[in-house]
């Protein structure tokens, strides 16, 4: 994910809070998995992913959470970046200022944990423009959420934060064990970029956008010397069971099967099928990203915004209703059971434009609760799941009109 605001987001490494002894991903256990190694246990090349986004951004300053043996930054140094990596393992930094020494590079690499860390240079504080991180890592009790606000603070006003995440696991993992051979917890966390982007925007003072987050995929091998491929499989294989051939049809083995893994990593991540199909759905969902318009005026900008989520919004509630109805009719549950809220996809364009209103002193932002923003949306759905038909400009803009505008203004607003 790539996100920029006062702010730009992509994350790379192990940015971790050191203080809580025990808990997976330790110090300590970070420390051994590197000392263990006569040699580096990474290969040296920077993440594709990175590569792929930083190529095509202008050089200044940044810093890299979780830095291990260095690949990343040194890339970064060598293509024109002022480069930063910390990292929690003082034998993983050692290797990294060896990295950039024989490549001919100058970096900064510090032992440090990135929910205490300071830079010495008061002027970087907070003045990164660009901080990375990839495969971040959260030990509890703390929450992606602290670690995701740890990270971005030190993003510059008009920076970006680069995160990269697995999306799914591989198709060998049923087979391995839970743990590293180092006998650490292996703690890899499977993240959604928006699910990441919604967690910045909830915590961060700061207002953030975001300019990036797809799913990649890339090429690996198995234990046993296979060629594999990681991608966001498993929900897209559930969504496309369960557009073409209903409720009845996403089972936990076709789903596997049709994603190239095995039952048991299905199971690792959701308690039941019911729990997937949720989560496909939500999936299914955040293929609508809609654009944030401009039009000049809030009210514009919603009419223009709800016109073009219309068409596809009842495309996919029709889909939704049909399909569950066989769920429903065979174990009594309610549509609100496996259905999710609105996608953050089509919530972050919203607010955006709701963010310049207030700006422009068209609305109060006092009066913009959770609930009320996502009335008209709400409204729209409810006439939708009623009519199974698209609304009309005049319900549009009655609901823009006379419901919603009167709610968050503090004088009336008049139709164009």
């Amino acid at each position: 994910m790539t996100a920029t605001s006062s702010y730009n987001d992509h994350t790379h490494s192990d940015g971790t809070d050191a203080g809580n002894t025990g808990a997976p991903d330790s110090v300590a256990a970070w420390e051994e998995r590197y000392a263990e190694a006569d040699d580096a246990i990474w290969s040296g090349n920077p993440n594709e992913a990175l590569v792929a986004v930083v190529s095509e951004m202008t050089p200044g300053r940044v810093l890299d959470v979780g830095c291990g043996e260095g690949a990343d930054i040194v890339w970064m140094a060598e293509n024109g970046w002022d480069a930063t990596g910390i990292d929690l393992s003082a034998t993983a930094i050692d290797r990294a200022r060896r990295a950039a020494e024989s490549r001919g590079v100058t970096a900064e690499f510090t032992v440090a944990d990135v929910s205490t860390w300071e830079p010495g240079d008061p002027d970087r504080r907070g003045g990164f423009d660009l901080v990375t991180g990839s495969f971040l890592h959260t030990r509890l009790p703390d929450t992606r959420e602290e670690l995701l606000t740890r990270v971005a603070a030190h993003v510059a006003p008009g920076g970006a934060l680069l995160l990269v995440s697995h999306a799914t696991m591989p198709p060998w993992a049923a087979e391995h064990s839970e743990k590293f051979e180092h006998g650490m917890d292996h703690h890899h966390e499977l993240v959604s970029p928006n699910g990441d982007f919604a967690l910045l925007i909830g915590a961060s003072p700061h207002r953030w956008e975001i300019e990036l987050a797809d799913t990649r995929t890339r090429q690996v091998t198995s234990p046993s010397g296979e060629p594999a491929e990681l991608e966001d499989a498993i929900l897209q294989a559930a969504w496309s069971l369960f557009t073409r051939d209903g409720f009845t049809a996403v089972t936990m083995q076709q789903v596997a099967a049709d994603a190239g893994t095995s039952k048991p990593v299905l199971y690792r991540r959701w308690p039941d099928r019911n729990a997937l199909l949720k989560d496909a759905i939500a999936f299914g969902l955040h293929a609508l990203s809609p654009a944030t318009p401009n039009t000049g005026s809030v009210r514009g900008d919603l009419v223009a915004f709800m016109t073009d989520i219309n068409r596809t919004l009842v495309d996919i509630t029709t889909a939704i209703s049909i399909h569950l109805a066989a769920r429903f009719d065979e174990t009594g549950a309610t549509p609100s059971d496996v259905q999710p809220g609105m996608p953050d996809e089509i919530l972050r364009p919203l607010h955006e434009l709701l963010d310049r209103a207030v700006e422009r002193g068209e609305i109060d932002r006092t009066r913009l609760t959770p609930r009320l923003i996502s009335l008209p949306l709400d409204l729209m759905r409810v006439e939708i799941v009623t009519t199974m038909r698209p609304l009309s400009p005049e319900s549009i803009a009655e609901i823009v009109d006379t419901v919603f505008l009167p709610l968050v203004t503090s004088s009336p607003v008049k139709p164009l």
